[in-house]
């Protein structure tokens, strides 16, 4: 794979945070600049791994889809009689350009300025050009926040000068509830006409349109393009209803009944947490504490009472709830986590907090969603069937795809698997921070050097991991290594070229500063063992073992049962009646798991009495039968 030098800001957008240059050179000015910026995707390369593997399944897997199939709904909505190719389904019939293509031509820009395979650039082209004759030729029907995103990423991945027009005609001629003329209203006449459209419908908690998520991509088009009219627009958009419960301490969540548009009194968990992502791009245009302060005091408050252990939410059709029906839901459902859908808001969320405060902590919630939640996933199938929950239920649990294809799940699968290179490391003028423990490369240019880090580890295997130092000449610059939260001993250790090196501890970074030669090795150990994770601290209970940032799953001793009732389970609260491994698990004791657990040697995987295993919940393949919460 080849890093890409790139004429324009390298997908400067796609990554929602690296806007500074760009909005110099379009005479945009911030309020708020990073505090430490991401790379560029092109700067970093996967190295075979876990990550890595992932990814490049992902990238086979999208890149053998038919080109026909996912443009056959468009074409036979703009009147062709027998267009080639055949009707995916499911949920991709639900619009008439497909609800998910727009997602899948972004992914595919990214994959070509990750690892500058043509034919990724080629197909993201093919497709929007087609689909753009066929909306043109249909008019003002339909509109999606998620292609601007598209617009811009073909912009700043693919270098087409073209797709901030057709950006702006989309939005200008798009009929729906979210965009409406928005280049033709001047704006001080915005409220009056969007309001006027929606039947005055802007409530709070209204996910029926998930309304309140189109600030974020109007704010990233302001930020690109200049364009006023779009940070106007976004403005109006802002979801204050919701953020205000965040802003000051201590937040109110549930201080509004919402009219939630869906099927309870609660809100939207993805689309609510993902509407945080938009106060991130108006606290960096207009610079308003009120912004920064909501989403901090959010992600608090979902760490504290509403993740589960993996680090998903949103049980019960996808809802944020209070604790007791959340712990609940583990006993009543199978839905406990929009998986790929939750993981992109949370990515999203996560890495917005890290650049714009410079502190590590927020990584935490990226490494535990990235193993148990997007390498948690099984594979999805031929017909494009995607691992939409994530199952806990306590009476045994099992990882089915979704049986119904194209869902929105399947649009941010291959988003979230594609921030991993995002995710990874980060940077300031003096500092380089890793935040991903995965074998990797990155290149960082410092003025008018390079210096090349690559990373080996078998990590979360193990709890060590080594980096390479590659540069022309010697120079002074530090290294950060994310503390992590499950951090099993007091402090971390380091070694450089084999001798033991002192760190010092900033914004919960472990950081070696020091003159760095060519070939220069770290080597960093980060103790990991067996930890208990606790999902309602007033109860005591449910638990979940973990080791290191893994979550762990019993499994039962009875096969038999893995492959029972598969095509139920899809029924929402289609469950076993009851536990058939209860006797089994209430002879463990949580308290003493780590003499429990004798290792056999394979990946973490431990064996326990008459039968049970303990392992890795991101081990576990489909219909497998496990469980992850014990009731104690």
């Amino acid at each position: 794979m080849k890093t890409i030098k790139w004429s324009l800001v390298a997908c400067l957008l796609v990554t929602c945070i690296l806007l500074t240059t760009c909005s110099e050179s379009n005479n945009v000015k911030l309020a708020r600049t990073n505090v430490v910026q991401s790379f560029d995707f092109g700067e970093v390369q996967l190295l075979p791994g876990l990550m890595y593997d992932e990814f490049m399944e992902i990238k086979d897997y999208f890149m053998g889809l038919s080109n026909d199939d996912m443009l056959y709904r468009s074409r036979l909505e703009a009147g062709e009689a027998n267009p080639p190719g055949k009707e995916i389904g499911g949920w991709y019939e639900l619009l008439y350009n497909g609800l998910t293509l727009n997602q899948w031509i972004s992914s595919y820009c990214r994959m070509y300025a990750i690892t500058g395979d043509k034919a990724c650039k080629e197909k993201a082209e093919y497709l929007l050009d087609e689909w753009w004759e066929y909306y043109v030729r249909i008019g003002r029907k339909g509109g999606s926040d998620k292609w601007i995103i598209t617009f811009l990423d073909m912009y700043n991945c693919c270098g087409r000068k073209d797709a901030l027009d057709k950006l702006s005609m989309y939005v200008n001629q798009a009929d729906s509830e979210v965009f409406v003329g928005l280049a033709k209203i001047d704006p001080p006449y915005i409220p009056k006409v969007v309001g006027d459209t929606l039947n005055g419908i802007r409530n709070f908690g209204d996910n029926s349109t998930e309304w309140y998520i189109s600030s974020w991509p109007l704010y990233l088009a302001y930020m690109q393009t200049g364009n006023v009219a779009y940070k106007d627009f976004a403005n109006y958009w802002e979801y204050t209803e919701w953020w205000d419960l965040f802003a000051t301490q201590p937040v109110k969540p549930f201080a509004k009944t919402p009219v939630s548009g869906m099927f309870s009194e609660w809100v939207h968990a993805y689309s609510h947490i993902n509407s945080f992502n938009a106060a991130a791009e108006a606290y960096r245009v207009k610079g308003d504490a009120y912004y920064l302060n909501a989403m901090k005091n959010l992600y608090d408050w979902m760490q504290d009472s509403q993740t589960f252990a993996t680090g998903g939410f949103g049980p019960e059709y996808e809802h944020i709830m209070p604790m007791d029906r959340i712990v609940q839901t583990l006993t009543t459902r199978t839905d406990h986590f929009e998986t790929q859908c939750g993981t992109w808001a949370a990515l999203m969320l996560s890495q917005n907090l890290i650049t714009l405060t410079g502190e590590a902590k927020y990584g935490n919630w990226i490494e535990r969603l990235a193993y148990n939640a997007i390498n948690a996933t099984i594979p999805m199938t031929p017909e494009i069937n995607v691992m939409y929950y994530s199952n806990y239920n306590m009476n045994g649990a099992t990882k089915l795809n979704r049986p119904v294809a194209a869902t929105c799940c399947a649009g941010t699968r291959p988003l979230t698997v594609i921030q991993y290179h995002i995710n990874t490391y980060y940077h300031d003028n003096d500092n380089i921070y890793v935040n991903l423990f995965t074998p990797s490369s990155v290149n960082w240019n410092r003025g008018k050097s390079t210096v090349r880090l690559t990373q080996n580890t078998n990590f979360p295997y193990v709890d060590d991991t080594e980096f390479n130092i590659s540069l022309k000449k010697s120079e002074q610059f530090g290294i950060g290594v994310r503390i992590p939260e499950w951090l099993a001993a007091p402090v971390m250790t380091a070694q450089v070229n084999g001798r033991i090196v002192e760190g010092i501890t900033e914004n919960g970074w472990f950081i070696i500063d020091r003159q760095w030669n060519d070939g220069d090795k770290l080597s960093i150990t980060i103790p990991m063992d067996f930890r208990l994770s606790v999902l309602d601290q007033s109860e005591g209970s449910p638990t979940a073992v973990m080791y290191g940032p893994l979550v762990m799953a019993f499994s039962s001793p009875d096969s038999s049962l893995s492959t029972l009732r598969d095509k139920e389970w899809w029924s929402y609260e289609g469950m076993l009646p009851e536990n058939p491994d209860q006797h089994m698990l209430d002879r463990i004791d949580l308290r003493d798991i780590k003499n429990q657990a004798r290792p056999t040697g394979d990946k973490l995987e431990f064996e326990l009495s008459r039968g049970c295993m303990l392992k890795p919940f991101m081990n576990y393949k489909k219909g497998e039968l496990y469980y992850m919460y014990l009731d104690r």
